[in-house]
C-alpha cells in the first residue's frame, strides 16, 4: 500500500515540479482505494444508475459489457509492447489500460470476478516482460513526446488498479510489481515535462 502510494505521489510530483510554485496544486491523496477518479460513493451511484433499468444508464452499461466480451474470446490477448518507441507504446498500453479500466468498471457494476479477473490478467501480461514495457525507450525517437505518451497512455492502467484495489482484488505481489513498473515510467514522464 505504501508502495503504491509513494508511486502514485511520484508520478504526481514529476508533473507539479514542472509548473511555477505559483500556480502550483495542492493534492490530497486519501489512504483508501479507491482513491484516483472515483469515490465509493462514486461508484455505488454507478451501479444504481447502471442497473436501474433507465436510460442512458442501462444502455451503456449494455453496450459496455458487449464490447468487453471481445475480451473473452478464445485468443484474445493483451498487446504489450515493450520496444523503444513511446508512441507504440501509447497505442497499445492505451488499448489494454483502456480495456483494464473498463472490465474493473464492470466487475464494480455487477460483481463478476471475471471481468476483475480478467482486468488483473491485462496489468500482469504487461508486469510480465523483462525488460518491463517503458524500460527502453530510445530518447532518440520520440522525446519529448515520451513524457506525455507514457504519462497518457499508463493512467488507464492506474485506474484499474486503483478500483480493482478497492475491491480487494490485487495480490500484493502483483500490487509491488505494478509500482515497480511505475518507477520505471517515471524518469520517461520527468524528462518529458523538461
Amino acid at each position: 500500500m505504501k508502495l503504491l502510494t509513494l508511486a502514485l505521489t511520484t508520478i504526481l510530483l514529476c508533473f507539479v515540479t514542472a509548473v511555477p510554485a505559483r500556480d502550483r496544486v495542492t493534492v490530497s491523496i486519501p489512504e483508501n482505494h479507491p482513491r484516483l477518479v472515483l469515490s465509493a460513493e462514486d461508484i455505488a451511484l454507478m451501479r444504481e444508475n447502471a442497473l436501474s433499468g433507465r436510460e442512458p444508464w442501462c444502455g451503456s452499461w449494455q453496450e459496455l459489457q458487449r464490447q468487453l466480451e471481445e475480451c473473452f474470446r478464445p485468443g484474445w490477448q493483451a498487446s504489450v509492447y515493450t520496444g523503444d518507441n513511446s508512441h507504440d507504446y501509447y497505442l497499445a498500453a492505451t488499448r489494454d489500460g483502456g480495456l483494464a479500466r473498463d472490465l474493473a468498471i464492470a466487475y464494480h457494476i455487477s460483481g463478476e470476478e471475471r471481468y476483475s479477473r480478467m482486468a488483473l490478467r491485462i496489468i500482469e501480461c504487461w508486469l510480465a516482460p523483462d525488460p518491463l514495457p517503458g524500460a527502453s525507450f530510445d530518447p532518440a525517437v520520440r522525446y519529448p513526446n515520451t513524457g506525455m505518451e507514457v504519462a497518457r497512455a499508463t493512467f488507464p492502467f492506474l485506474y484499474a488498479f486503483d478500483l480493482l484495489c478497492a475491491a480487494g482484488q490485487v495480490p500484493e505481489t502483483t500490487r509491488s510489481r505494478f509500482c515497480g513498473w511505475l518507477r520505471t515510467l517515471v524518469p520517461h514522464v520527468r524528462e518529458g515535462a523538461r
